[in-house]
């Protein structure tokens, strides 16, 4: 809930985090949406319901995706993962150049006690050796462009 952008001004203001555009939701829908069903404080009111919708979209995205891909290290130090996030952006710029879109599924990944069983669950059934951390899992091929996230300033994050 608390990067989700309910609607535009929010979007505006923040210039972070992701709304109902990015899920493909544009035109009148999303009009209807924003105005009319969907506010920060009927989600903050009933975030379990919020939750729920959110994976169910999810997993309308998972059931309509044929390849999926990871990339995984034998050790989790800091300087895998930024070579890993290399590796990444280089497949992102291959896959864009072919025609393809990724979508990185991050949250089965965070490292946190309430994520320890699915997380579990997840490895098990990708078969991922123990000694091994999945740095990356996303999905990859053909979609419908959506609008792009919001960006803050550079000015906004660096100190000088």
């Amino acid at each position: 809930i608390k990067m989700f952008r309910f609607n535009t001004e929010e979007l505006n203001q923040y210039k972070d985090g992701f709304g109902l555009a990015q899920s493909g939701v544009t035109g009148i829908k999303k009009f209807m949406i924003e105005n009319l069903f969907l506010s920060r404080s009927s989600a903050e009111k009933d975030p379990t319901s919020f939750g729920k919708e959110a994976i169910s979209i999810t997993q309308k995205q998972v059931d309509s995706t044929n390849t999926f891909a990871w990339l995984s290290t034998k050790t989790n130090t800091r300087l895998d993962q930024v070579k890993i996030g290399r590796v990444y952006e280089r497949i992102n710029l291959l896959a864009t150049s072919l025609g393809l879109v990724i979508h990185p599924i991050s949250q089965v990944l965070q490292e946190y006690s309430d994520m320890n069983e699915l997380q579990k669950e997840f490895l098990d059934y990708l078969n991922i050796p123990q000694n091994q951390t999945v740095q990356m899992f996303f999905r990859i091929g053909v979609a419908s462009k959506v609008v792009n996230s919001p960006r803050r300033d550079v000015k906004d994050l660096v100190i000088s």
